[in-house]
């Protein structure tokens, strides 16, 4: 368990020389609140939403990821819950008030079923963005693979830097 962070860092003239960080969210360890097998197991589920399930458009390519997609009664609500080991992030689309709904304004598929993009898109390219340059980390304990199969990604249309061949992954066994 730990605390949410909604701002973790605001900087001035960012990558100018004259850099200023004006403020910088502290670091949170967490505590452990569930059976470490337990939360294993569970973590082991939502990586395979993100490389075999409906989570794929989550994926990021050779970083690990994991997450859990969801929807409100009656389409209200749409969101994406996921992580990296060194990253979790939330994405919501709806409506504050209630009441509307969402069918018909997602893009979902191959067809253009509608201006916006759903949560787990929004959430890739979110998550691409701020760890660009970051360096790539496993999640520990882990058993099987924790990326998207390149062939798999490749027929779905998804562009990956994995290599071609799954026999030479570092998660093949």
């Amino acid at each position: 368990k730990v605390t949410p962070t909604a701002i973790k860092k605001v900087v001035q003239n960012e990558n100018e020389p004259e850099e200023e960080v004006l403020f910088e969210e502290p670091g949170s360890e967490g505590e452990q609140v569930i059976e470490p097998e337990v939360a294993r197991r569970a973590q082991e589920i939502m990586i395979g939403d993100v490389t075999h399930g409906i989570g794929y458009k989550a994926n990021l390519s050779e970083r690990p990821a994991a997450g859990k997609s969801g929807t409100s009664e009656n389409f209200f609500d749409s969101w994406f819950i996921g992580f990296t080991p060194q990253l979790t992030t939330g994405v919501w689309i709806g409506y504050a008030e209630g009441g509307a709904t969402l069918d018909g304004l997602l893009n979902l598929g191959g067809e253009q079923l509608g201006p916006l993009q759903p949560p787990t898109t929004i959430f890739q390219t979110y998550m691409q963005a701020v760890l660009k340059g970051e360096p790539v980390e496993k999640f520990e304990g882990i058993n099987g693979a924790q990326t998207i199969d390149p062939n798999r990604a490749a027929s779905l249309g998804i562009p990956t830097n994995a290599p071609a061949d799954p026999a030479s992954s570092p998660d093949a066994s």
